[in-house]
């Protein structure tokens, strides 16, 4: 994979800027990385943070920076993605066993009372919010957990490493797409 990282900012800046004279507001752009399996997302997290190498970096130019697999799993997660009400829901679902934080906070979503611990919700795979996850944050006893899908478990497992707990968090989007199959 060969990447100019330059470029493509340029051509996104363009884009936003091209969509917001035509009256389009654009708060932010979120980049989309396909990969055969989930060990690419593996591969492309190897080596220093922010994570890359000469062929690819995780550009802090945008919002996010989403990895999905090129099969029917990356084609449900793109849908869901894609889908706020959809997106909120498997959010919603993921963080109910868990307490909301005081204040809201971008390095986790919720917080685990029983261990003290926050937890990090990412099923969508961003590989930037993986590349400044801090193993032990300000203000809490124990290292955050993050919830993923499944199938991302254990890739996601050897880019945080051991201090960051990973778990699987029930299939929503699976059961969502079993759901709209049954009604029709």
């Amino acid at each position: 994979m060969y990447w100019l990282k330059n470029s493509e900012e340029n051509y996104a800046a363009s884009i936003k800027s091209l969509l917001r004279s035509r009256g389009f507001e654009i708060s932010s752009i979120h980049q989309i990385v396909i990969g055969s399996t989930m060990s690419v997302a593996q591969r492309l997290c190897h080596g220093s943070k922010p994570f890359g190498n000469k062929y690819f970096v995780v550009s802090t130019f945008f919002s996010q920076c989403l990895f999905l697999t090129n099969n029917p799993d990356g084609d449900a997660l793109l849908k869901a993605i894609l889908d706020d009400t959809a997106a909120m829901e498997i959010s919603r679902a993921a963080l109910s066993p868990f307490r909301q934080p005081p204040i809201p906070a971008r390095e986790y979503d919720a917080i685990d009372t029983v261990t003290d611990r926050p937890v990090i919700l990412n099923y969508q795979c961003d590989l930037l919010l993986l590349s400044g996850i801090y193993s032990l944050p300000e203000g809490f006893h124990g290292s955050p957990i993050m919830l993923c899908l499944d199938y991302q478990v254990q890739t996601i497992q050897k880019i945080v490493g051991p201090a960051i707990e990973v778990r699987p968090l029930e299939n929503r989007i699976e059961y969502e797409k079993k759901k709209t199959d049954t009604s029709t």
